[in-house]
């Protein structure tokens, strides 16, 4: 780890009261460290081999080139799971972005990789015991297995997850038997589907135990995630046979057919000395205890978790996929009490830059019916937080882009939890990582659009430009209005499915730019935007040329002229508009807001 990362001009003295005490981390494990840097030494104490890394990953960002500042710095975590979700079931991601990405979560002192390997468009975990599940693109438990290796180097667990028992679409056209009811089911569509595995079977029921006890080979974690998210039991209504196994199990709703199922895989674990863990759609009165919940439709289903009992993970405020502003989660802890996650959603609401999406905005915040469930003797743990990327419009070359842009604020929160710096300040600091990691690393442009092969004079444009925000790009207008309505979205027409080809100019869009921001901090400061105003006016002036040889740009056709009547009102001579901002299609001029504010 050292020779990785340069740090060898110095003589690095280690204390590790408990090396080696286990070969892969835990829960449990203790990342806190003692750090002395002097002239002629650096020395790092820690309990444990984990806090010596995240000393080291400390180490790593204090550096200045070869030049490490005098420092004593003591330090840990606040929370013990502090997380990434990828879902490369979705869409793949290789094993050397899946390494790279364990290189980044090391810098920012994250811990746990959450791989959803499973889901209705691919099944990529490499069992050999059912190989007509596998998909094309996988993983085979060789590689898997140095994955998890390569994560402990850095002091991070591998979390596997295998969904069920809906978004089994890829299950059940490999195996038709194993769905509830015979119907052709669809692998490309994205969104919530109908298929479910037929938990009545025991046939499926040995086949999920075999499965398992394969994810247990090849993952040391004391944790599997089963899923057990958007699942749509209405074959469970239509299947004679599992209407039979309901009556003569005096099962009487299907999310108590559920709660059984959930029982049965608890005692699968448990045999194979793991715990289990699930999304929030899982809780239960009937849901063992020892049964760790994932929190994502709202903190509401985190609370109701923790008092029944049970571990929780919070996910709800660090959804990466809604393209929203690094701020947007940072104002979330873990741990804040719903009170502040009421005023920090309301803020959301009045937030212009969601304005367009005002409405989704409004339902992803609830209110949710929250289960009733009896209170635990004790309440359960929070072991933390963990953020999520769903991979629907993420490919593979942009997810870095997707994840960093706004990561390393996130897991500032994890590790700080309420002492965190000020978003201004984070903000800072969010752009310092981002200027170290490319040059010291080589992740290029982990906080800008990619812009390569596109004309030059078009960069004052593009640097204006983010995505829609919140699942605009993914439902399409029939399906986003079947959702706002409350109505079942399952096969609502959608813009986008897995064979969608993701090369178009907002493809290449981070979901914050950082452009936006500097300028916007210039137009909140009053300082002179001519830097600015020349580039939004001449991008314009060229917009028709740069389309002859780039067709792909025309759809920033309006856009364009937007920014142009943007340095108008940059100059006085013209009032601010919202409706500047957009959307243009699928892209944002986010920065109007900013002159709209200043009372233009």
């Amino acid at each position: 780890m050292l020779d990785r990362l340069s740090m060898n001009h110095l003589p690095v003295e280690i204390e590790a009261c408990l090396s080696a005490a286990h070969k892969f981390p835990r829960l449990d494990s203790d990342y806190g460290y003692e750090l002395h840097v002097d002239a002629s030494s650096v020395r790092v104490r820690a309990r444990e081999d984990w806090g010596v890394l995240a000393a080291l990953s400390t180490l790593d960002q204090l550096r200045e080139g070869r030049e490490i500042p005098r420092c004593v710095v003591e330090d840990c975590p606040k929370f013990r799971w502090r997380g990434l979700m990828l879902d490369p079931a979705r869409r793949f991601i290789s094993p050397r972005v899946l390494q790279e990405t364990l290189d980044l979560m090391f810098q920012f002192r994250l811990n746990v990789l959450h791989l959803h390997l499973t889901d209705d468009q691919g099944f990529r975990f490499g069992t050999s015991s059912f190989p007509q599940l596998v998909s094309k693109e996988h993983y085979s438990p060789q590689e898997l297995a140095g994955l998890v290796e390569a994560a402990a180097d850095r002091g991070i667990r591998v979390v596997p997850e295998i969904d069920m028992p809906g978004h089994c679409s890829s299950w059940i056209r490999a195996i038709p038997e194993w769905g509830a009811v015979r119907e052709e089911v669809d692998t490309n569509q994205f969104g919530v589907q109908r298929a479910c595995l037929d938990v009545s079977s025991p046939e499926v029921r040995s086949a999920v135990e075999t499965l398992l006890g394969e994810v247990a080979v090849v993952f040391p974690d004391e944790f599997v995630h089963v899923g057990g998210d958007e699942v749509v039991s209405d074959w469970w209504d239509r299947s004679e046979r599992v209407r039979g196994y309901k009556r003569l199990k005096g099962i009487r709703s299907n999310h108590d057919l559920q709660a059984v199922f959930y029982g049965f895989l608890q005692d699968v674990l448990r045999s194979l000395d793991r715990a289990s863990l699930a999304w929030d759609e899982a809780l239960h009165p009937s849901l063992p205890k020892e049964f760790a919940v994932q929190s994502w439709r709202s903190l509401g289903f985190r609370d109701a978790a923790l008092q029944a009992g049970h571990s929780v993970v919070a996910s709800a405020p660090y959804y990466l996929d809604l393209n929203y502003p690094a701020d947007v989660h940072y104002r979330y802890r873990p741990d804040s009490s719903l009170e502040e996650a009421r005023a920090n959603q309301q803020s959301e609401r009045d937030d212009d830059r969601l304005a367009h999406v005002v409405e989704g905005v409004a339902w992803g915040t609830g209110p949710f019916e929250l289960p009733s469930l009896p209170n635990g003797v004790e309440s359960g743990e929070l072991l933390g937080g963990e953020a999520c990327m769903w991979a629907e419009l993420v490919p593979e070359d942009e997810l870095h882009r997707r994840v960093c842009s706004r990561l390393p604020m996130i897991a500032e929160r994890f590790w700080n939890g309420a002492e965190a710096v000020t978003e201004t300040d984070a903000y800072r600091r969010m752009r310092h990582q981002h200027r170290r990691l490319e040059t010291t690393r080589g992740f290029v442009d982990l906080g800008r659009s990619r812009t390569e092969g596109l004309p030059e004079s078009m960069l004052p444009l593009l640097q204006m430009l983010e995505p829609v925000k919140w699942y605009a790009r993914h439902l399409g207008p029939q399906s986003l209005r079947a959702r706002l309505e409350g109505a079942n979205d399952v096969h609502a027409p959608r813009p986008y499915d897995a064979s969608s080809c993701l090369d178009q100019i907002v493809d290449r869009l981070v979901p914050e730019s950082m452009f936006v921001r500097e300028c916007m901090e210039d137009v909140r400061s009053a300082r002179d935007l001519s830097r600015w105003t020349s580039g939004w006016r001449s991008q314009n002036r060229n917009f028709a040329s740069a389309v002859q040889s780039h067709p792909e740009l025309a759809v920033l056709e309006e856009a364009s002229d937007a920014l142009a009547l943007l340095a108008d009102v940059a100059e006085g001579t013209r009032t601010a508009d919202r409706s500047l901002a957009g959307p243009y299609g699928e892209v944002l001029l986010p920065v109007v807001y900013a002159f709209c504010d200043r009372g233009d």
